[in-house]
């Protein structure tokens, strides 16, 4: 009878074990998705003073002969468009002297593509944040049901690795990216667009002056900063919570043999 009883305790372990990995597995990978289009978002609808400065850097004034003022009013007529609080894209401004319409038929052809990824960028964030809040509770439940010391801290150890592994992927993958930019947002780009019209002229689209492919660089990489630092503090608590269970697991293990 007590070898039933303990082969059971078996089973129940590993039961619990396998569905401790798999909803740790599910909560990594929602909370960093939901981490990773937070913290690209946090960087493109940031203060206007980083747009300012990457201007500043490349220029982007001369190449328009604009002001900064309306250059940051084409910005923000840009991204509020792409975060769907305009229908159409539109801003009319002061450019090379002449009053105009900053966005020629491209532009908006184009950014109605790019609206489409933020779009899509939204409902992933979404999906992914209530798959991570359902997967944290029965991922609690499990913690609860165990009984022991020893099956909590195996449980915290699951979870670190799992997150460990997955964080680094990405942010491994992040740092490939951002030593070789170029091509990479070539890539991207021809394997998301179907057409070529993000092809633009420099000679008659204002908007490619306005957004050089180093702005584009220069906001990925604050992106990826941005993820890394909070995938890190993340993965710092779930380090330092594996790390106490297992020394708490460890002094009660000394007392029970002594």
């Amino acid at each position: 009878m007590k070898k039933r009883v303990l082969s059971s305790e078996k089973v129940k372990s590993k039961i619990s074990l396998i569905l401790s990995r798999i909803l740790g597995l599910i909560l990594t990978v929602s909370f960093l998705a939901v981490w990773l289009v937070t913290s690209v978002r946090l960087v493109l609808y940031s203060d206007v003073d980083l747009y300012r400065a990457e201007y500043e850097k490349y220029g982007v004034l001369d190449e328009l002969n604009m002001t900064m003022g309306d250059t940051i009013y084409v910005t923000r007529e840009m991204m509020a468009y792409l975060n769907g609080e305009h229908e159409e894209l539109k801003a009319e401004t002061t450019v090379d002297g002449i009053w105009r319409d900053f966005f020629n038929e491209q532009d908006r052809l184009h950014m109605k593509d790019v609206k489409q990824i933020f779009d899509w960028s939204k409902r992933v964030r979404f999906m992914a944040g209530v798959t991570a809040s359902f997967s944290f509770i029965f991922l609690l439940i499990c913690f609860f049901c165990e009984k022991t010391g020893a099956e909590k801290t195996i449980l915290w150890k699951v979870l670190w690795k799992v997150y460990r592994n997955i964080a680094g992927l990405i942010l491994l993958a992040g740092f490939v990216v951002s030593r070789n930019f170029d091509y990479w947002f070539t890539w991207f780009h021809e394997k998301v667009f179907t057409n070529r019209l993000w092809m633009f002229d420099a000679e008659k689209d204002y908007m490619i002056r306005m957004l050089p492919e180093g702005f584009f660089s220069d906001m990925a990489m604050w992106s990826l900063w941005i993820f890394g630092a909070g995938a890190v503090i993340t993965g710092g608590f779930l380090w330092v919570k594996s790390r106490k269970e297992t020394m708490r697991s460890s002094v009660e293990t000394f007392r029970m043999d002594n």
